[in-house]
């Protein structure tokens, strides 16, 4: 059964004027209501009202309806990425489709990646930097045990005269 924008209550007048994308989906995926800030959406879905949802977002649809929770998926519109939240109306009168905003939030989930990514890069030079370090010492006091000469460097020495790579911290 489809039920005609005609079928439902009229939208509350704040969802008209909400400055995110309100949009309700009759439960066969047709779109029945789209308040002016969903025009982004309903571009990137390549729909308008009156027509049907595709159908990678009709499953959301009915997946909302089925389980009587908030289905959550992004999408990109244009230069904005969107949270799209589906709530499965009352009375089986389909879902409606929130949106929010997110594109500060992605845009800053990139930053934090990409100095995360530096970080690494950063540690792992930092950690070879130290590896390098301790073989250099560890050569060093070879060189001097060839020499009969006591290590200069006991950071890389265990008790017995064997080499040590664990525990910095001895006397250098």
């Amino acid at each position: 059964m489809r039920l005609e924008a005609a079928d439902l209550p009229e939208p509350a007048s704040d969802r008209d004027s909400a400055p995110f994308p309100v949009i309700r989906v009759a439960p066969d995926g047709f779109i029945l209501y789209a308040n002016p800030a969903s025009g982004p959406v309903l571009a990137a879905w390549h729909s308008q009202v009156g027509d049907r949802l595709p159908e990678n977002w009709r499953n959301h649809v009915g997946k909302a309806i089925e389980s009587g929770l908030p289905v959550c998926r992004e999408m990109v519109c244009d230069t904005w990425a969107m949270d799209l939240t589906f709530l499965a109306a009352k009375h089986g009168a389909g879902v409606d489709v929130y949106g929010k905003d997110i594109t500060e939030r992605k845009q800053n989930e990139g930053r934090i990646a990409s100095q995360l990514e530096e970080l690494q890069r950063w540690q792992d030079v930092m950690l070879g930097r130290e590896d390098r370090v301790r073989e250099l010492k560890r050569e060093v006091n070879e060189a001097l045990a060839r020499l009969d000469q006591p290590p200069r460097y006991g950071s890389v020495v265990e008790e017995g005269g064997t080499v040590n790579v664990e525990g910095e911290g001895g006397a250098q």
